[in-house]
């Protein structure tokens, strides 16, 4: 298993370059004057000495390669810069409302997981019954309504209608339920289908013929020896979705005044913080990439002709 991962570990420090070389790129792309930005902050005369002054403040008059070295230097010793902005560390913001949005992410990767697994399973447990219908018309739903609509959809019932739960804010464990549910909603169901079919191809497997000739019972069957080869599509593909959510909790963070990485980032974009975005983009960049490490990792735990296929 060891050599299995640094296996995996081969080329990350590249991906983890090019992420950093193309984001800063973009932000230099993007329109818009920081400095111009910082000096209507300050209420200063947008004047072309004023303006220089500024660009000189932020380091924006130095060559492109030069200021993309510098902070990649400060980066590789922890320091994220200072927001143009707000004029705060970038790394403190970060430490601030990431462990905000990771729960967030955290509740509708896990309530997602719950849902998939149940409805996965009562949908493999007899084709074409109700449970098997009922999964394939939700996973339609799924795949149609964006996470934003059903965000708002869940607000105007539950919140504005019916009044029974927060419509925004963060504050105890009913603020929790609408944006989990807009998060979690399309990916449970997209997960389901993939443990429905899973299951399914593996109905006719010889260790499941012999299973039955043992006389065990269906169910017992399903649990102790289809799920568990059955598991390693959804992993996979859940270990994507977990670093999707991470990143896609940035409209529902938005929608339901989320104080998370989100929120953060929108704004930074806004007023074209290029420190504050180039860290987000790092951080969920480094996440991304672990969460896909791991899944691998479980993976080659759950089949372990995985990483014999990956020895070199």
């Amino acid at each position: 298993m060891l050599g299995y991962a640094l296996h995996r570990l081969k080329g990350l420090g590249f991906i983890a370059l090019f992420v950093t070389f193309f984001s800063f790129c973009l932000m230099k792309l993007a329109p818009g004057d920081p400095a111009l930005i910082l000096l209507q902050q300050r209420d200063t005369p947008a004047d072309p000495v004023s303006l220089q002054a500024a660009r000189q403040e932020l380091g924006l008059d130095r060559p492109f390669l030069l200021q993309y070295g510098s902070w990649l230097f400060k980066v590789l010793q922890g320091d994220l810069g200072s927001s143009y902005y707000a004029r705060v560390s970038v790394s403190r913001e970060i430490r601030r409302a990431f462990p905000v949005t990771l729960q967030l992410a955290a509740s509708a990767l896990a309530s997602a997981l719950l849902a998939a697994l149940t409805l996965g399973i009562l949908a493999a447990r007899r084709d074409g019954g109700p449970a098997d219908l009922l999964t394939r018309l939700l996973s339609v739903l799924g795949t149609c309504i964006p996470s934003f609509w059903l965000g708002l959809a869940l607000m105007f019932l539950f919140a504005v209608k019916l009044d029974l739960l927060p419509a925004v804010g963060k504050e105890g464990w009913q603020s929790f339920i609408l944006p989990t549910a807009a998060l979690a909603f399309g990916p449970a169901v997209f997960h389901a289908r993939i443990l429905d079919a899973s299951l399914k191809e593996t109905a006719e497997e010889d260790y499941v013929l012999f299973a039955r000739s043992k006389g065990l019972s269906e169910w017992e069957i399903l649990l102790r020896h289809r799920l568990k080869p059955s598991l390693i599509p959804t992993i996979t593909s859940l270990g994507i979705t977990a670093g999707m959510m991470l990143g896609g909790t940035v409209i529902v963070e938005n929608i339901f005044a989320w104080p998370g990485m989100g929120t953060l980032v929108v704004e930074a974009i806004f007023n074209r913080d290029f420190p504050m975005v180039q860290g987000y983009v790092l951080v969920m960049a480094a996440v991304y990439t672990g969460v896909n490490l791991c899944t691998d990792l479980l993976c080659a735990f759950l089949d372990p002709r995985i990483r014999v296929g990956a020895r070199p």
